[in-house]
C-alpha cells in the first residue's frame, strides 16, 4: 500500500474578511482545532486538531485534509470564517 503524501495545514495567518472588502491576517488554528475536535470520530483526528490547537499548525495526509474541509464547510459557523479556512486548505491541497 503507498504511504500518502503528508501536507502542513498552518492557520496560524490567514487572510480572512472581517468586513466587506475589509481583509485581516488573524490566527484561525484554535478555532479550526476546536471545529475539528467537537466532530472527530477518532482518537487520531482528535489528536491532530489539539496539535492544531496548540502549535498553529498540523501535518496531515491529503485525506485527513479534505476531512478536516469537510468538517470545517458543515460546522456552521459563519461563511467568512468558513471561507477563510477552506481557501487555506485548498491552497495546501494544490501542488
Amino acid at each position: 500500500m503507498k504511504e500518502e503524501k503528508k501536507l502542513v495545514l498552518n492557520l496560524q495567518k490567514v487572510s480572512i474578511e472581517t468586513e466587506i472588502d475589509k481583509f485581516e491576517q488573524k490566527d484561525l488554528s484554535k478555532v479550526c482545532g476546536n471545529m475539528v475536535f467537537q466532530m472527530a470520530g477518532d482518537i487520531g483526528l482528535e489528536e491532530t486538531a489539539r496539535e492544531l490547537y496548540h502549535k498553529g499548525k498540523v501535518e496531515l495526509t491529503e485525506s485527513m485534509m479534505k476531512m478536516y474541509r469537510g468538517i470545517v464547510e458543515h460546522s456552521g459557523r459563519p461563511l467568512y470564517v468558513i471561507r477563510a479556512i477552506t481557501t487555506e486548505i485548498d491552497k495546501t491541497l494544490k501542488p
